[in-house]
């Protein structure tokens, strides 16, 4: 039983270290504000965009911020890749007060959409094709994280039910002897 122990726990740390984690990748800083004036058209700063590589998949995050009614097309390598989601129109022009990412993000009334990429060099440019009522400036955030690929979640769930009925057989063996 030492020697099984031992074997699960090896495993196990072998298991973990080999796998991927959620790791944030920085698009010069994770996430970006980005900001427009003037009404549609290219975002004004950055006014270059974002550039970066990567060597495994990506999921880039695209959304409002304080005003409900921006929407926001993404252009990768210069095509047209999405537009954020629709807004509800009888809140347009509304303050949310949501000043971070995750604020922004989780509230369900301004415009947001994701994006997944494959490995490589990537040139983004934000595009505004709606502003809120009312003004003709706005802002929004771009984060890009990397991706935990689905069987890794699964075989770390498996390997956690699997240690907890090791846990459970140890305790159900020691009552029972």
């Amino acid at each position: 039983m030492k020697h099984l122990k031992m074997l699960l726990a090896v495993g196990l740390l072998l298991f973990s270290a080999s796998q991927s984690w959620a790791i944030p990748l920085t698009v010069g800083g994770s996430p970006q504000l980005f900001q427009f004036t003037g009404g549609t058209g290219w975002i004004d700063i950055p006014s270059d965009g974002y550039q970066f590589t990567t060597t495994s998949s990506v999921k880039i995050d695209l959304t409002d911020r304080l005003l409900i009614g921006d929407r926001y097309q993404l252009y990768v390598n210069n095509t047209y890749m999405m537009t954020t989601s629709p807004i509800t129109y009888a809140l347009d022009g509304l303050q949310t007060g949501a000043t971070t990412f995750n604020e922004a993000w989780s509230n369900p009334y301004l415009s947001k959409g994701s994006l997944y990429l494959g490995p490589g060099t990537y040139d983004l440019d934000i595009k505004v094709v709606r502003v809120a009522r009312g003004v003709t400036y706005g802002s929004g955030y771009i984060r890009a994280t990397n991706n935990v690929p689905e069987p890794a979640t699964i075989l770390m769930l498996g390997a956690g039910i699997l240690g907890l009925g090791l846990l459970q057989y140890r305790k159900w063996f020691r009552t029972n002897s």
